[in-house]
């Protein structure tokens, strides 16, 4: 894990230097295993080190292998053996010690911006390019390691670490209106691009960032919309087997090292992780190795069972369980926060997965995994169906039709239903959506453009990963540059390889994960495997407000901002509202919760 800031400028002067300083100072706080520096007249680099990769040498950035070419970055390749393999042709020292900002270099060297098409991964970086004086920065395809800049009258700031540009005067002084508007909407920033603040900027996933001459470009340079080859074996032991090579190779890439945590819960998309997590730890390290499972239970604010089969699979897989109580957190919930964090994002001390990473942190486990991102991968696209019809592939229409029927014991959706209520209901704009305590002038038409563009990329659709801001937030919240947290979290369903396979593959074996589930039968208890996807309800977070007083918190709150609700809310409307919990609307209460979460924020900026 890697935190970098740099400045480039026509000149870099001493007071820049001294601000990056500043910014430096909040990197280390999270990654001081190693700490550099490097300048030139047009630009000035901050790096540290968090080291979670084992497998290779130290780290020392910023690197150059020719006194021209500098990298900073944070870097995880999926396909290293593949690139030193190309680039030995080229630079026969590179082997598998090399880290991996290092072997990226080289295929800058080699391939020049064409680099970022021949890896894969988690990464976002900087390379200067002195002779040219350019900068070229890119970000991996789903975003997983954000890349913020700002472009100032005096030159550009560039960080992944968000915290850190807190500290360049004047940065944080502005707000995003439309991006405000959307956290109290929709919970995120509602945006690949921008920042809750006017002067701070993302490179949008799939990016990258080309700064020459005071001329700033920035291009896409994968898309995930193209049409994918279709994969068919006559055997479903083949996709298994398919599945499963993918998937371990996933997991291995995203550990290499042997202090190792992941989230547990009794479903199949963490438990799937957690189990081919200590099937690799087991490959590798023989026993030497520690893997920490962690759970999250609700003892009365939901009524669920995840905590019985977690313990059933931890005791399966023999690794340690530790299980958090919900309430215990959820109970803390607080319009004022404990440390400031860049967004309103939530309260950090109220959410239970924070306490999971922190005690993770402090177990010095270098790697929390994730189950994020199954729900999307095997969910397939109803429009299949349709597709095979417009292409006139009958045949095939026919055969992935059979094979539904055989393993579900039922005909698949084709989506005719869906295309005609959108059909009927696309006229239509339904006004009672607006919540009743926004005044209209300040959120109406954001709030019916935010509603459609849910509808048109829904955070559970096959291309949701990539065209989805909710995923980006989950994302980016949870990075060390936002949250502060000494651990790097990998999520294994996050992998261009197993999108592009998962793609191509018949809809019965996505459908209600089954091709997950056929492959996870000799890892996991097989009560797990055949139990149904169980959605937890209750409204635990809103339940908790009622029992702990911050409802009446929130009076005093919204008093006290009354310049900064002045012409957004109808603060009597509002009142009237929270006085009477019992009786707010299931739409009301997801957005007083996001409230919440605006407010808290805005009492610590």
């Amino acid at each position: 894990m890697s935190g970098y800031v740099g400045f480039v400028a026509p000149v870099v002067l001493d007071h820049h230097s001294k601000t990056l300083d500043y910014c430096h100072q909040e990197i280390i706080k999270t990654c001081s295993d190693f700490s550099g520096c490097w300048k030139s007249d047009k630009i000035e680099l901050r790096f540290g080190l968090f080291n979670v990769l084992g497998d290779t040498r130290k780290e020392e950035l910023p690197y150059t292998q020719d006194q021209n070419l500098r990298i900073v970055g944070d870097v995880r390749l999926d396909n290293r053996e593949l690139l030193i393999a190309d680039l030995n042709r080229k630079f026969p020292e590179l082997n598998k010690l090399y880290p991996d900002s290092y072997i990226l270099l080289h295929a800058y060297m080699l391939w020049g911006i064409d680099c970022v098409n021949r890896i894969s991964g988690d990464y976002s970086f900087a390379i200067w390019n002195e002779a040219e004086s350019s900068l070229f920065c890119a970000r991996d395809h789903f975003g997983l390691i954000p890349f913020y800049y700002s472009e100032t009258e005096e030159g550009v700031y560039f960080s992944n670490y968000y915290t850190s540009l807190r500290k360049v005067p004047g940065l944080m002084t502005e707000i995003n209106e439309k991006v405000l508007k959307s956290y109290f909407i929709r919970g995120n920033d509602g945006s690949f691009s921008q920042t809750i603040y006017k002067k701070i900027f993302k490179l949008p996933p799939a990016h990258v960032l080309v700064f020459k001459n005071g001329e700033l470009v920035i291009k896409r340079y994968w898309n995930p919309k193209r049409p994918v080859k279709l994969v068919r074996y006559k055997k479903t032991e083949d996709y298994i087997a398919h599945f499963t090579r993918l998937f371990e190779k996933s997991v291995s890439e995203r550990l290499r090292n042997n202090r190792v945590a992941s989230q547990l819960s009794g479903g199949m998309d963490s438990s799937s992780v957690t189990a081919m997590a200590k099937h690799v730890l087991a490959n590798n390290y023989l026993q030497d190795y520690e893997l920490q499972a962690y759970n999250l239970t609700y003892k009365n604010l939901v009524k669920e069972s995840e905590g019985y089969y977690a313990n059933m699979i931890a005791s399966h897989l023999d690794v340690e369980l530790k299980q958090f109580t919900a309430e215990e957190y959820l109970n803390k919930l607080t319009l004022t926060l404990e440390h400031w964090i860049p967004e309103p994002a939530g309260v950090p001390n109220a959410i239970p997965e924070r306490a999971m990473v922190k005690d993770a942190s402090n177990s010095s486990l270098n790697v929390l995994l994730t189950g994020f991102g199954a729900d999307v991968l095997f969910d397939y696209d109803g429009q299949h169906w349709l597709k095979m019809l417009r292409s006139r592939h009958f045949s095939q229409f026919f055969l992935d039709g059979l094979d539904f029927f055989k393993a579900h014991g039922e005909l698949p959706s084709i989506g005719i239903k869906r295309v005609i209520k959108r059909l009927i209901m696309g006229g239509r704009k339904n006004h009672n959506l607006l919540p009743t305590w926004f005044y209209p002038t300040f959120i109406k038409n954001d709030y019916l453009e935010l509603q459609k563009k849910n509808g048109l990329s829904s955070k559970s659709k096959v291309f949701a990963l990539f065209t989805n801001s909710f995923w980006q937030s989950i994302l980016e919240t949870g990075h060390q540059g936002f949250s502060e947290n000494r651990v790097k979290l990998r999520h294994p369903f996050f992998s261009l390889d197993l999108q592009e396979f998962l793609w191509a593959i018949p809809p019965h074996l996505l459908h209600n994960k089954y091709l997950l589930r056929l492959s996870m039968q000799s890892f996991l208890p097989i009560e797990v495997v055949r139990r149904p996807k169980t959605l937890l309800f209750g409204g635990a977070h809103f339940n908790s407000l009622k029992s702990t007083g911050v409802l009446s918190e929130l009076e005093n709150v919204i008093e006290e901002e009354d310049e900064f609700l002045k012409d957004k809310i109808d603060v009597k409307v509002l009142l009237n509202i929270i006085r009477k919990p019992d009786s707010i609307l299931l739409s009301d209460r997801r957005l007083i919760l996001y409230l919440i979460y605006v407010l808290a924020w805005k009492k610590k900026n």
